[in-house]
């Protein structure tokens, strides 16, 4: 059973990698700048874990604040989210070509 728990989170971990790419092309769609920033607070909770108790100088407050949003996550659903999104944005993107997998 421990196998088939990570050979889900594997699948996962290569969606949310799919996803990631997906997102850093030009899908032809106009991402709502609320929607960019949740994005941005998936990933970084995905990748970087929790948010530091302040905004780090290398980051701009909105950034930092979407990152607080979805601390409360895990990484895994936090990953979740973000492949559910681009795929949603995918779905919107047919017609442009970019359509993810």
């Amino acid at each position: 059973e421990e196998w088939l728990e990570g050979s889900a989170e594997e699948r996962l971990k290569e969606q949310f990698a799919e996803a990631v790419e997906f997102m850093n092309t030009d899908t032809g769609v106009i991402i709502p700048e609320e929607v960019q920033r949740r994005l941005y607070g998936l990933h970084a909770r995905a990748l970087r874990g929790e948010a530091p108790a302040a905004a780090p100088a290398d980051l701009h407050e909105e950034q930092w604040r979407a990152w607080v949003e979805a601390s409360g996550l895990t990484a895994l659903e936090a990953m979740r989210m973000y492949v559910a999104a681009a795929k949603a944005i995918g779905g919107q993107s047919k017609a442009s070509g970019a359509e993810m997998k």
